[in-house]
C-alpha cells in the first residue's frame, strides 16, 4: 500500500500499523531490541530465586489447583481461576523453576509490548521512539513495581494496549489480545465496555468485531471452572482484600480517595459508576482511534479499586498521547507566519504543563504517601494525579483530533 493511500486513511496512526513489510520489520526490530535490554537491565529481579510477594499468592493459588482445590482456599487470592488453573496446568509441563522463570520473562515482554506500542502511534522518529521506549522499561516505576513484586499487570497491560492499538486493522486479533488480559486480571473491563458502545470516526463497525472477539476470549477462558468463578465473590480471601484495599498505602485509587472522605462502597459500584459515566462521554462524541486509546485506559484505570505502582502501566499510552500532542501544537505555532511573542510563549507553558502532568500520572504511585497523615489530606495528595489523569484526557480528546485533520488536509 502506498503513502498516499496510507496517508487517506480516516484513522491517523494507521501507517505504523502492521500494514507494510517495512513496518512489520521495523516494529519487531523495535521490541527486540527494548525486550533484549530489558533482559540486562532487569536480570537480577528476573532470575531471582524464589517468587516475591504477588508470586508467592499465584503460586499457592496453583498449588490449590494441583491438589484439585479452589485457589479462594488461600487466604489471599483475589484474581480470576484462570490464573491458578492455567498456571497449574503450565507448571505441570515443565516444572517448577522453569516456570517462574518463563512467568517473568513472558510477563516482561508484556511490559515491552505495552511501552512500544504506546508509542507505536505517535508521529515521531523510529529512533526517537525507540530511545524513549529503552528510558521507559529502565525507569518507569510501574515497571520496578511489577517485577518486584512478579505482578501480572504488566503483561495484562500490554495485551490491552496493544489491543486498543490494533483494533482498527486488525480487529479479530486485537480481541483475543484483549480478552486474554482481562481473563488473567480484568484491570480492563470498562476498556471492552467501551469498544463496544463508542462512536469511530470512521463509522465503521470494526469495533463491535473486535469486543465480541474479546468478549467469546474471556468467556471461553472463565469457564474452565465456573463453580470457582461464581463462588469467588463469597470467598474470605477476596473480602479480605477488598477492606484491605481502602488502606493500601501505594493505592493511588478512586476507591481509596472515597474510603479517605469516609464513603465505604463496593469496588463493583465503583466499576458500574466509572462505565456509566465514561459511556456518556463517549456517546456524546465521535473519537479517532488515537483518542479513544487514551479515553479507554483512563477509565479502565480510574474503575479500579486498586491502584499500584504497576498497574500505572496502563495509562502510559496517555502520557504519551498528550506530550507529543502539546509539543505539535507548540511547533505548529512556531512556524505559523502570524504567530505572536504571547502565543508563542502560551504555547510554550502549556508544553511545559503538559509535560509535567504526564510525568505526574507516570510517577502517580508517589502520592500516596505524600499526604498519609490525616484521611482528608491523604485523600487531596491523592486527587492531584486523578484530576491530572482526567485533565490530559480531555486535552488529547479536544486538540489530538483537530490536529488529526489538519494534518490530513
Amino acid at each position: 500500500m502506498s503513502r498516499h493511500i496510507l496517508n487517506s486513511l480516516p484513522t491517523p496512526f494507521l501507517e505504523f500499523l502492521p500494514s507494510e513489510s517495512r513496518s512489520v520489520f521495523l516494529n519487531l526490530i523495535g521490541l527486540s531490541t527494548l525486550f533484549a535490554i530489558a533482559l540486562f537491565w532487569w536480570r537480577g529481579i528476573l532470575h531471582f530465586p524464589v517468587w516475591t510477594p504477588d508470586g508467592m499468592t499465584y503460586q499457592s493459588g496453583i498449588d490449590l489447583v494441583l491438589k484439585g482445590r479452589s485457589p479462594y482456599e488461600h487466604s489471599v487470592f483475589p484474581y480470576p481461576p484462570t490464573v491458578a488453573i492455567v498456571g497449574a496446568w503450565l507448571l505441570s509441563l515443565v516444572g517448577s523453576e522453569a516456570f517462574r522463570t518463563g512467568f517473568r520473562y513472558v510477563n516482561l515482554i508484556g511490559g515491552c509490548a505495552a511501552v512500544w506500542a504506546s508509542l507505536l502511534p505517535l508521529r515521531a522518529p523510529w529512533l526517537l521512539k525507540l530511545f524513549t521506549a529503552i528510558l521507559a522499561v529502565c525507569f518507569l516505576p510501574a515497571f520496578e513495581g511489577a517485577l518486584q513484586s512478579d505482578n501480572l499487570s504488566m503483561l495484562t497491560g500490554g495485551l490491552t494496549i496493544l489491543a486498543l492499538v490494533l483494533w482498527p486493522c486488525r480487529p479479530v486479533s486485537a480481541g483475543i489480545l484483549l480478552g486474554i488480559g482481562i481473563a488473567l486480571k480484568p484491570i480492563a473491563l470498562v476498556a471492552l465496555v467501551l469498544l463496544a458502545v463508542q462512536r469511530p470516526s470512521d463509522g465503521g463497525k470494526k469495533h463491535w468485531t473486535a469486543a465480541l472477539a474479546a468478549f467469546i476470549t474471556v468467556a471461553a477462558l472463565w469457564s474452565l471452572s465456573p463453580a470457582w468463578l461464581l463462588s469467588a465473590a463469597d470467598q474470605p480471601s477476596v473480602k479480605a482484600a477488598e477492606a484491605d484495599w481502602a488502606e493500601g498505602v501505594l493505592n493511588v485509587s478512586l476507591f481509596r480517595v472515597l474510603a479517605c472522605f469516609g464513603l465505604k462502597t463496593s469496588p463493583f459500584l465503583l466499576l458500574a459508576g466509572a462505565s456509566f459515566v465514561s459511556i456518556l462521554y463517549l456517546r456524546t462524541r465521535v473519537l479517532y482511534p488515537l483518542q479513544f486509546l487514551c479515553v479507554a485506559c483512563a477509565a479502565s484505570l480510574l474503575s479500579l479499586p486498586i491502584v499500584w505502582r504497576h498497574t500505572l502501566l496502563i495509562v502510559t499510552p496517555l502520557a504519551f498521547v498528550a506530550a507529543e500532542t502539546a509539543f505539535n501544537r507548540y511547533r505548529r505555532a512556531r512556524e505559523e507566519p502570524q504567530r505572536s511573542r504571547d502565543r508563542s510563549l502560551k504555547n510554550l507553558v502549556e508544553l511545559l504543563f503538559i509535560v509535567s502532568g504526564s510525568i505526574t500520572v507516570l510517577e502517580a504511585s508517589a502520592y500516596g504517601v505524600i499526604g498519609n497523615w490525616h484521611p482528608w489530606v491523604n485523600a487531596a495528595a491523592l486527587l492531584i494525579p486523578i484530576t491530572v489523569i482526567v485533565l490530559l484526557t480531555g486535552y488529547v480528546v479536544r486538540f489530538n483530533g483537530s490536529m488529526s485533520r489538519k494534518s490530513r488536509s
